[in-house]
């Protein structure tokens, strides 16, 4: 089955082993790819490699408290992750001009803002709503810059203080301008962001070969991702696994902008990377296809596999040439 797809596993000029490591890597590349076909049919058994020490998926980095966005709704919290910046990065960290002031930061001339969505509120006196026998809105006082009740003049702090203010959803919804972290300088960003220290050696040389940005940042809906446009990797979560597959993203962006392989569909690049992140695993002694299992089937779309297998068997190239990549 290996033999059909030799392509994928033979010399790469653009490995970043020494020469005469070649051939033995090339021989173990193999031997673990033949297992990895192998163990894709057998999943659900649960045979195989039982003695390796499994990658544990954990959520490691979580959300600053000082933060704003950390108080929001969840709605809110992935609206703004679903938003980039300037630099095609997703947005971590948002908020208004003066709480970036606040925090010694200042927005960018020209800077894109984005955006929120905040329920509109209707306010209103409870004392003179009775006494109207109808309910009395609030208005906005600019002289005094704050809400205040348009017959006693009362201010939303004070009648607070007397029980007698009240708010009600509209049943409407308006947007929000906010700026993002990366849209600001000066200062120290609240959010510190934790250069990752790469302990292999071979993965070490190959973010540099490829100059990759490497860093730990809160991230709502992933646990990881990689923008080939910063060649910028962000990990949510401290498992080697994770890091694996986003680095198997960035080799393989590499080695598409080369024309050493061609380019996949979106499904198809989240396959590669996923098995060679299980492999890369495997040649550390660590075990991380029993995540990929549901990861794969989720985005092949099936619960079969043999069909996973056949994927595999069909993409075997380009995960043998990242693996030459690093080995």
């Amino acid at each position: 089955m290996i033999n059909n797809h030799n392509n994928g596993i033979k010399d790469s000029e653009n490995s970043v082993r020494p020469n005469q490591e070649i051939d033995e890597g090339i021989k173990t590349t193999k031997s673990i790819l033949t297992e990895l076909l192998k163990d894709l049919m057998d999943l659900d058994n649960g045979t195989f490699n039982k003695s390796i020490e499994k990658i544990v998926l954990s959520h490691d980095v979580k959300m600053d408290k000082n933060m704003p966005c950390s108080k929001w709704t969840l709605s809110n919290i992935l609206l703004m992750s679903s938003q980039f910046n300037e630099s095609g990065i997703s947005v971590y960290d948002a908020r208004g001009r003066k709480q970036w002031e606040k925090a010694k930061r200042t927005v960018k001339a020209a800077a894109k803002p984005i955006f929120i969505l905040a329920p509109v509120m209707t306010k209103f006196c409870i004392q003179c709503s009775k006494e109207k026998n109808r309910n009395v809105t609030m208005s906005y006082n600019y002289s005094l810059k704050t809400v205040r009740c348009v017959y006693c003049k009362q201010t939303k702090d004070q009648l607070k203080q007397k029980g007698l203010y009240k708010e009600m959803f509209n049943h409407k919804f308006t947007p929000i301008k906010l700026f993002s972290i990366d849209s600001t300088t000066n200062g120290k960003a609240e959010e510190k962001r934790i250069q990752t220290q790469i302990k292999r050696k071979e993965l070490k040389l190959v973010v540099e070969k490829l100059n990759l940005k490497i860093e730990y940042l809160y991230i709502p809906k992933a646990f990881g991702y990689y923008c080939d446009r910063n060649l910028e990797i962000r990990l949510s979560s401290k498992a080697e696994g994770i890091f694996f597959h986003e680095l198997s993203h960035a080799i393989h962006a590499h080695l598409i902008k080369t024309d050493k392989l061609k380019k996949r569909s979106y499904s198809q690049g989240e396959v590669i990377a996923e098995l060679s992140a299980v492999c890369i695993a495997r040649m550390y002694g660590l075990e991380w296809i029993g995540h990929s299992q549901e990861y794969l089937k989720f985005y092949l779309k099936t619960k079969d596999n043999e069909k996973l297998s056949q994927v595999a068997q069909s993409l075997i190239n380009d995960i043998g040439q990242i693996l030459n990549f690093i080995f």
